[in-house]
């Protein structure tokens, strides 16, 4: 059913229960915005996506005293040109779509309303990667920006023909956190990709967002993304190619290494934000960062040998990828026996044999890291090459199978 106008009154009742999340419309109003969010619940890490041509900013349709009025609530405002969509999108992904701008007369706040309509519906993982997308295209709105628009405003009060677009200056950071990879590390998408069975919705958006920056799309009708025997290779070259991992590669090669300070410092200072981003959010994106920069460039590692990781450019050649931080916690009895059936019929290839434990069934011998591996295989539907998972006692590997019941034993 649609909604009709005043649209304002046709919307309250699902915003009131159900955070707003994303404006996105070509024409906001400070006073119209300002009237729709006093009335409603607005999360935490709301954003506004507006256009802002010359003609618009002169006519009075788009405003940039929005700008302002974002700021001081410290929520963030992107600018694209190419925008027509109306879209308003919840924490839960309801989203409303209609014909109405953030204006008086398009929420039906003037006594000349507009008559408009619109209805809500859910947002499938498609549109979210598209969603992510367009954020990506999207210019995020600094003081200089608006002031600029703001003074082409004092200086063309009346509406004026279509003009060229205004010209910003370069941007002199060229990044935001939204150029950094969300999901904690590549072993981890790699698993959501064949699988979808994300943890909560979080990661589910975490993981459109990865696929959108690295621009992987779905293929499959079971909603399962890019999952064949090449899927890690696609995901390496994506990254490796991608131009942020690119210039901070080629810095590292250069330095040979990097304390976490110093690589914090130069993303928090290539990152635009408005406002910029605190350093604990910069933090955490570096860590995330440090995970997928070791699996997608053999040269790269990092370790700890004090309180500060440091990054290694390593000349000598490349190092395992491993995935044991990431592996689940449990795995399921039967999996890991029929992991053991497997490695009975086919061998342990392309794994190797155990150094120093092996698995104790029916005084049988089998080496642990390939049981784990192909029973992740199993449940996940995704491959795990050699050298992936790291065996010995303490390791997420051993305690899956003594949390299953099974015996291991030093050779």
């Amino acid at each position: 059913m649609l909604i009709w106008s005043p649209i304002c009154d046709g919307i309250d009742n699902v915003l009131a229960e159900d955070p707003l999340k994303f404006i996105i419309a070509p024409f906001i109003q400070e006073g119209a915005l300002a009237s729709l969010l006093g009335d409603i619940k607005v999360s935490d890490e709301f954003e506004v996506i507006t256009r802002w041509r010359p003609e618009d900013i002169s006519s009075g349709v788009s405003d940039p005293e929005v700008f302002n009025f974002l700021a001081e609530n410290n929520y963030k405002l992107w600018i694209h040109n190419d925008i027509h969509l109306k879209l308003l999108i919840t924490e839960s992904d309801q989203c409303f779509v209609g014909s109405a701008n953030i204006t008086g007369r398009g929420l039906g706040l003037s006594s000349a309303g507009n008559v408009e309509a619109g209805h809500w519906c859910t947002l499938e993982a498609e549109d979210i990667q598209e969603l992510h997308a367009l954020f990506g295209e999207s210019r995020i709105v600094t003081q200089q920006i608006y002031e600029l628009v703001a003074e082409h405003k004092r200086k063309s009060p009346a509406p004026t023909p279509r003009q060229d677009p205004f010209e910003f200056p370069d941007e002199e950071k060229p990044f935001t956190l939204l150029s950094l990879p969300a999901i904690e590390n590549p072993q981890r998408f790699l698993i959501l990709a064949a699988s979808s069975d994300f943890r909560d919705d979080d990661e589910r958006h975490r993981f459109l967002h990865d696929c959108a920056l690295l621009s992987l799309g779905s293929s499959s009708p079971n909603n399962h993304w890019f999952v064949d025997a090449d899927s890690e290779d696609v995901l390496i070259s994506s990254f490796a190619h991608f131009e942020f991992a690119q210039e901070l590669s080629d810095l590292l090669e250069e330095e040979k290494s990097m304390h976490f300070g110093r690589v914090t410092s130069w993303i928090h200072d290539r990152c635009e934000e408005v406002p910029l981003p605190y350093r604990w959010e910069v933090k955490e994106a570096v860590n995330r960062l440090y995970n997928w920069l070791q699996f997608c460039f053999d040269e790269i590692s990092w370790d700890q040998p004090n309180i500060s990781q440091i990054l290694r450019w390593n000349d000598v050649g490349p190092f395992r990828r491993r995935v044991d931080a990431d592996l689940p916690e449990e795995i399921q009895e039967e999996l890991l026996m029929e992991a053991i059936h497997r490695i009975d019929q086919y061998g342990i290839e392309p794994h190797h044999d155990s150094t120093d434990y092996d698995v104790i069934v029916d005084d049988k011998r089998y080496p642990p890291i390939p049981i784990v591996a192909f029973a992740i295989e199993s449940k996940y539907g995704c491959n795990i090459p050699s050298g992936h998972i790291r065996g010995g006692s303490g390791t997420r590997c051993f305690s899956i199978l003594e949390k299953a019941g099974f015996n291991i034993v030093k050779k």
